[in-house]
């Protein structure tokens, strides 16, 4: 869990043509605010991708949650940031 005080809140992770590509959710404050599968079908290579998961006008303070969602086998999930401002 990550805990923060800002205003926005967006996620950087990277969407992959690799099978062994993984799913995750992403919960704020308690409230689930994304579920993203992190294959990239019938791309043409890896690529990063934001997903903008809060925006607001003031400050506020947040716990920010991410789950791997467990499958049969072992999958990637790469998650390359937390933007906060």
């Amino acid at each position: 869990m990550i805990e923060t005080e800002c205003n926005n809140i967006i996620l950087l992770y990277k969407k992959t043509i690799s099978e062994n590509s993984g799913k995750f959710k992403v919960r704020v404050n308690g409230l689930e605010k994304a579920l993203i599968d992190t294959h990239f079908k019938d791309g043409w290579g890896d690529c990063t991708v934001t997903e903008i998961l809060e925006e607001c006008d003031y400050k506020k303070t947040y716990e920010i949650e991410i789950e791997v969602i467990s499958e049969e086998k072992d999958r990637e999930v790469t998650i390359l940031g937390v933007m906060v401002s």
